[in-house]
């Protein structure tokens, strides 16, 4: 039951505007509480303790970081900011001061958070089983397609709407039912990269990797090698529309080191080294001058980097700077990032986001949790990293979870992809799913 109601949702986590909207987010979380509740835990490889040790310290952290924001009576006596004092003289009368810059929204924000930590935990607990855990690898896939199958058609028919909003900015690139063209990039790089590890297993199964060019040309391609090519070819052409320069970068820098880490058994030969990489290499090459109009013509305008992110990090930095301990709030970047915001960053479009998450987070809930949560996330990649190089058989699911959750956080350095939730939920699927299969007997 918990295997397929989080299949479900990862399926439907990206429909709804990318669950962004709090009905949906609402919803979303129900639903993953739901899959929980159904779950059977098993802790059985090294590590397993260690993971679950590190979220409920987490989450005990961060239960003690809303306390002392929402509270009008904190326990460590940390002084509220010096603008509730302000607003006190201005109105005359003594008003209640929490440590929140906003007062409650960190309730109202919550819902991102625990989306997130729901799928990470459902997803390791039920892929416990391979056979679960092959379900929602392919989950991811072909849902993944379907979503690009209509971005592509949604982007021929119109592209300045999305599911029948109208688009505020970049209105001539691919968004699917993503809210901006970055995460919607970075989504459809994911989903090319499962796309890539299924057919790459397929071929490597039937020894197409052992002699090089001569017997990969000794394959029989049948439909199901045909069904994965072509769902990784689309995927890819939809990260070219969307004109993202990170999503691009990031997705075939992904499809490289998946290829590496799956077929490093497969080609021990030099040649057959020089003729793989050299292969990959010409192809992304190929991709790029075909299919990369947009984003070749964005580096030619504006560089790799730009739009005022680097005056950005540094107003933040000033935000974080203020509030080192226990942060501005949960939720109140856009509301606090004016009072630091200087004349550097560009006047154009609404900075309601730092463009970093882990800025954003030091900034929200202070540099504690924030380092607990990237101490968090090392130890994930080192597991996964050990899982991907250690396993054999079935060693599919922990380079999954290593390359997407790999591209989701060093995307999430510039940007806010992780802080979506239609992405979240499958990203994080698949690194539960590659933490529970990392030294698992799974299927081959």
């Amino acid at each position: 039951m918990a295997c397929w109601l989080l299949a479900g949702l990862i399926a439907l986590a990206p429909l709804p505007y990318a669950c962004t909207d709090p009905s949906a987010i609402a919803v979303l979380v129900g639903m993953l509480g739901i899959a929980l509740a159904f779950c059977r835990p098993v802790l059985c490889a090294r590590g397993d303790g260690l993971l679950v040790a590190l979220a409920l310290l987490i989450v005990a952290l961060s239960a003690v970081v809303l306390h002392e924001q929402l509270s009008l009576q904190p326990w460590l006596g940390v002084a509220p900011d010096g603008v509730w004092a302000s607003t006190s003289r201005l109105l005359g009368a003594e008003q209640p001061a929490p440590l929140s810059l906003v007062r409650d929204q960190p309730l109202f924000s919550l819902g991102a958070p625990l989306a997130c930590l729901g799928a990470l935990a459902c997803a390791f607990f039920v892929a416990s089983s391979p056979a679960h855990a092959e379900v929602l690898l392919k989950t991811v896939a072909w849902s993944g397609l379907a979503y690009a199958v209509y971005g592509i058609a949604a982007y021929v028919i119109d592209p300045s709407v999305v599911l029948l909003r109208d688009k505020v900015l970049d209105r001539n690139v691919l968004n699917a039912t993503f809210p901006n063209r970055n995460t919607a990039a970075l989504y459809f790089g994911c989903c090319a990269v499962v796309w890539e590890l299924l057919l790459l297993r397929r071929l490597a199964a039937r020894r197409a990797f052992d002699a090089g060019l001569r017997s990969l040309q000794a394959v029989s391609f049948d439909r199901k090698l045909g069904v994965a090519a072509a769902g990784m070819l689309i995927c890819l052409v939809c990260v070219m529309l969307t004109g993202s320069r990170a999503g691009l970068v990031l997705s075939l820098a992904g499809a490289l080191a998946a290829a590496a880490l799956l077929l490093r058994r497969q080609i021990t030969s030099g040649r057959g080294l020089v003729w793989g990489l050299g292969s990959a290499l010409m192809a992304m090459a190929a991709a790029l001058a075909l299919l990369g109009g947009q984003v070749t013509e964005r580096i030619g305008a504006h560089g790799i980097t730009g739009g005022g992110r680097l005056e950005t990090y540094a107003a933040t930095w000033r935000m974080i700077r203020d509030h080192p301990l226990l942060g501005t709030g949960l939720g109140s970047f856009r509301y606090v990032f004016p009072r630091y915001r200087g004349a550097e960053p560009s006047i154009w479009g609404i900075w309601d986001r730092a463009h970093s998450t882990p800025l954003e987070l030091a900034a929200e809930l202070g540099l504690p949790l924030a380092g607990m949560i990237s101490v968090a996330w090392i130890v994930v990649f080192v597991l996964l990293g050990r899982g991907a190089v250690e396993r054999r058989s079935g060693a599919i699911f922990p380079i999954a979870g290593l390359v997407c959750g790999g591209m989701a956080v060093l995307h999430s350095l510039v940007d806010f992809s992780l802080q979506i939730p239609g992405f979240a939920v499958p990203v994080l699927s698949l690194v539960g799913v590659g933490l529970a299969q990392r030294r698992r007997a799974g299927v081959t």
